[in-house]
């Protein structure tokens, strides 16, 4: 049985906050990560990553769906953390399928290898490209989902 992600979404109106410091460049940069399989934003604590990410999120949520996962220590769990992560994928793309990923509750052994090729799987049968925003993924520190993702 998959667990509700620790976070949805951010708040998606389109309107920004007051307090948001435009960053067009920025954003400008965001939009090319389509361009990539993987595409990392590093900064120093309290710099802005997650508001960046919140600002391009609410521009592009239209033309390209987004899940999106906020991390925290517990996720080092590997079976938290991929349950999280297709719990967040369904709320965008609910049909998605990882039957791998479905059997984690029922106690089947962790396999990196196993969880890999379910997840290529159910990505290639998504219907749309999907972006997957890990927020503070500074706090996994396990090799297993390291090698897996």
């Amino acid at each position: 049985m998959l667990v509700a992600p620790s976070m949805p979404a951010p708040e998606t109106s389109a309107a920004p906050q007051p307090d948001w410091l435009p960053r067009p460049q920025l954003l400008a940069l965001l939009d090319k990560a389509g361009h990539y399989k993987l595409t990392s934003l590093q900064a120093p604590a309290g710099s802005g990553k997650t508001t960046l990410l919140s600002q391009w999120h609410r521009q592009n949520q239209e033309r390209h769906p987004m899940a999106w996962l906020k991390l925290e220590p517990a996720h080092n769990d590997p079976v938290r953390f991929f349950s999280d992560l297709i719990a967040a994928i369904r709320l965008v793309h609910p049909g998605f399928d990882a039957y791998y990923l479905n059997q984690l509750a029922d106690d089947v052994e962790f396999s990196v290898d196993a969880i890999s090729e379910s997840l290529r799987q159910g990505f290639a049968e998504l219907p749309a490209e999907l972006f997957v925003l890990l927020d503070d993924y500074q706090f996994i520190a396990a090799p297993a989902i390291h090698r897996t993702l």
